[in-house]
């Protein structure tokens, strides 16, 4: 995972959160078998915790970073994946400050790079699908700023771009679209018969007599 989000002193309990539930999976797992929170006590705790320590759990989940390269490093990838992505799908108050970091460290996650136009530089790490998914359901409800068009912009050319130089294969296109959805939203249908540049006046026309 890239450690891009910013980390401040009220994170020390996410991230001591975060190794509890890493440390509970890995003991309740078979040998060499992947790592599940649902093995973890503390991870089914944190549903009745309050909304901005689940919130914050998620983003320490996001920016746990790699410690080296042993394969108790590598289980650890897809259990902070799988963590990021049950929170985000939950009704908690998510806001740009919030998405944009997870946007931010999705777009820099250096293990495959942009520039060698990599196929898993997307798909590998952070659930960028499930990340898209909960800014567009912010999206529907507030727009967004311009940070957070900077970052789906840089994310949208790597989806476009990549493939190993022989452009991006159908899950890159589709990641492609979504953000460009997000960046050019379409306007709302028009009732047939309505013209929308002229004023509403309501049920009583324009009020003469």
């Amino acid at each position: 995972m890239p450690a891009a989000l910013h980390v401040s002193a009220c994170d020390i309990e996410a991230d001591a959160i975060v190794e509890q539930i890493g440390d509970e999976a890995e003991r309740g797992a078979p040998d060499n078998g992947p790592l599940k929170p649902s093995t973890s006590k503390r991870w089914a705790a944190l549903k009745r915790d309050p909304e901005e320590t689940q919130i914050a759990v998620m983003l320490a989940a996001a920016r746990a970073p790699m410690k080296d390269n042993t394969a108790r490093s590598y289980r650890l990838v897809p259990l902070h994946k799988h963590m990021v992505a049950q929170i985000l799908r939950r009704d908690l108050p998510f806001t740009e400050a919030h998405l944009v970091p997870l946007l931010t460290a999705w777009s820099k996650q250096d293990n495959w790079t942009r520039r060698d136009k990599a196929m898993l530089g997307l798909n590998w790490g952070l659930p960028g699908k499930t990340i898209l998914g909960a800014l567009e359901r912010y999206a529907g409800k507030e727009p967004l700023s311009g940070d957070c068009v900077q970052v789906l912009t840089r994310l949208r050319d790597d989806a476009a771009n990549s493939g190993w130089g022989l452009g991006p294969n159908k899950p890159e296109r589709d990641l492609a679209a979504r953000i460009d959805r997000l960046l050019n939203p379409r306007p709302p249908a028009v009732p047939a018969g309505e013209d929308p540049s002229l004023p509403d006046l309501g049920p009583e026309g324009d009020g003469g007599s």
